[in-house]
């Protein structure tokens, strides 16, 4: 299990807008964003991920390859 903010990080990356990669949150943004939805993810790239181990690549690089955002 991993911890998410309580902003609603869960909500962002069960639906595309957000993963982990080498322990900092990445951020996958559309030009149809909402402005508000683009601020959150602008405060959020880059940022350090603390629950990030080893043995969590592939499961992060598996949930990027198989969510769409609709790019």
């Amino acid at each position: 299990m991993v911890l998410m903010c309580k902003i609603g990080c869960y909500a962002l990356y069960e639906n595309g807008y957000l993963s982990v990669e080498h322990v900092v949150v990445k951020t996958r943004r559309i030009g149809t964003d909402p402005p508000r939805i683009t601020r959150l993810l602008n405060r959020l790239h880059d940022r350090e991920f603390p629950e990030w181990t080893e043995r969590r690549p592939k499961y992060f690089a598996r949930h990027m390859a198989n969510v769409s955002r609709g790019e």
